[in-house]
């Protein structure tokens, strides 16, 4: 008679059920249904715990042929080995228990991972013109999207200063040179030179806070060399005079709208030159010490 066969015998004659031997054991019923078809044998601690319950000896439970007395120091010298089924138990519920399935609260924008609900991750919301996405991140691929992102931006900086340098000197030799060549030819010669150092000196701070655009000098300038007016209808007959006096008032118009427009960029010039002398310190501390 196999094992199996043989639990199935005990278990009916000793009127359990699989699920109650099964609860004695501490372990699944279709265990037991595994074991008494044969399909898988139980652990040896297992096998003591079964005999135990059937107070039958190993021997017996495994089918072997023993002397009577043999059987019974078999009993005897088992009851105390149950002092072993906590830990064989333990072993047992690790075995059968099963496996515990997390959910997918969405995939990782980073590395494109699927993330579960037992892992700790980062959700947020960009919000843009017109739209907004949310976002989801593994924690750890968060720190080192914001490592990466903190490196890049401090190479960024150091491009920008040096940029900034490159092009504020080039915008200062121009400006220099034009106005030297000015002073030369001017009866001020003293005078050209002290007004035309000083505008160089603030032509080469406006581009170099233009090139580390952390500031507001650009945006100013922007907005004021954008200033325009918007002209007036023109009303006219429709014939010969009247379409000569449209082109006229258009013309006149345009030129009005060009120097318009080359006075804004002047006082843009004049005002966001004026104002560097004084951002471009701090923006050039901005960019030297916070990189990231």
């Amino acid at each position: 008679m196999s094992l199996g066969s043989k639990i199935k015998e005990l278990r009916n004659s000793n009127g359990m059920t699989q699920k109650e031997l099964s609860e004695k054991l501490n372990v699944t019923a279709q265990a037991v249904s595994r074991w008494e078809s044969d399909e898988v044998e139980p652990s040896v601690g297992t096998i003591k715990q079964m005999a135990t319950i059937f107070n039958v000896s190993t021997d017996e439970l495994l089918g072997n042929e023993t002397e009577p007395k043999i059987v019974e120091v078999e009993k005897i010298v088992e009851k105390p080995i149950v002092v072993e089924k906590p830990v064989m138990v333990e072993k047992d519920v690790v075995v059968e228990k099963p496996i515990q399935l997390h959910a997918v609260v969405g995939v990782c924008d980073y590395c494109k991972k699927p993330i579960y609900d037992n892992e700790e991750f980062i959700k947020d919301r960009h919000h843009g013109r017109g739209y907004s996405t949310e976002y989801l991140m593994h924690t750890d691929c968060g720190r080192t999207k914001v490592a990466i992102a903190k490196k890049q931006q401090a190479e960024s900086n150091r491009r920008r200063l040096l940029l900034s340098i490159f092009l504020g000197i080039l915008a200062f030799a121009i400006s220099f040179g034009i106005f030297a060549f000015v002073a030369t030819h001017s009866d001020d010669t003293a005078t050209m030179f002290v007004v035309g150092s000083i505008f160089s000196v603030a032509m080469f701070t406006m581009v170099s806070c233009f090139i580390l655009d952390n500031n507001f000098v650009f945006d100013l300038f922007e907005d004021i060399a954008g200033w325009s007016i918007h002209f007036p209808g023109i009303i006219f007959s429709f014939d010969l005079d009247g379409l000569k006096f449209l082109i006229l008032m258009k013309l006149l118009f345009a030129v009005i709208g060009i120097i318009i427009s080359v006075l804004a960029f002047i006082f843009a010039l004049v005002l966001c030159g004026f104002l560097s002398l004084f951002t471009y310190p701090f923006a050039l501390y901005k960019n030297i010490k916070n990189k990231d």
